[in-house]
């Protein structure tokens, strides 16, 4: 039976991410019990980018219950900017962000677990690190780590854009995810990121 787990990772080296590591756990069992697999990776999904918007509207499609509005410059890839720019112009309306130092990303991006409140706080981080920081969620590190893009597999395949969704889950509700966690959970890592030292 061929096995296809979705590695609900983003693009990254192992032994870097927690959310990366936990899955080459699973792909070393993979590999020792000799079972045929393929492992599908998508990098970041667009539940991960759909901003929230004042009327609540995209809310249905949204993962992430806060925008987190990394550094003042973009990274190499697509940046949470380019996300807010393309919801207010979907949208019409004001997106509400926090903004985030690149420095305070990557002070919190590696100390120990026993640092955060919770594993998933620490999660986030790490998915704001690998994206808006140090941007490795492009086509050509992923390339560069073996990874094998679809449309070179299935050149016929057809994706929908992050244009697209964001269209469909304002002009519809559309569900997509639930948020990961509650709302405390987002208030305390907006905490976490904004803590000003003296």
């Amino acid at each position: 039976m061929l096995k296809s787990p979705n590695a609900w990772a983003v693009t990254a080296p192992p032994n870097d991410i927690l959310i990366r590591d936990w899955k080459e756990t699973v792909y070393a069992y993979l590999k020792k019990s000799r079972v045929p697999y393929t492992i599908i990776d998508i990098g970041v999904w667009h539940e991960v980018a759909i901003p929230r918007v004042t009327s609540g509207k995209l809310d249905r499609a949204a993962l992430m219950g806060r925008t987190f509005l990394v550094g003042e410059k973009g990274t190499r890839c697509a940046t949470a900017a380019v996300y807010i720019a393309l919801a207010r112009e979907i949208t019409g309306e004001d997106v509400p962000y926090i903004p985030v130092s690149e420095k305070k990303v990557l002070e919190l991006a590696h100390l120990p677990e026993t640092a955060y409140s919770t594993i998933w706080q620490k999660v986030i981080v790490q998915y704001l690190y690998n994206n808006w920081v140090r941007g490795d969620n492009e086509a050509s590190y992923a390339k560069y780590l073996g990874y094998l893009d679809a449309h070179d597999l299935y050149p016929e395949i057809q994706v929908k854009s992050l244009k697209e969704s964001m269209q469909e889950a304002f002009a519809n509700g559309q569900d997509f995810a639930d948020q990961v966690g509650d709302d405390s959970f987002w208030l305390g890592l907006e905490e976490l990121l904004c803590e000003v030292k003296n």
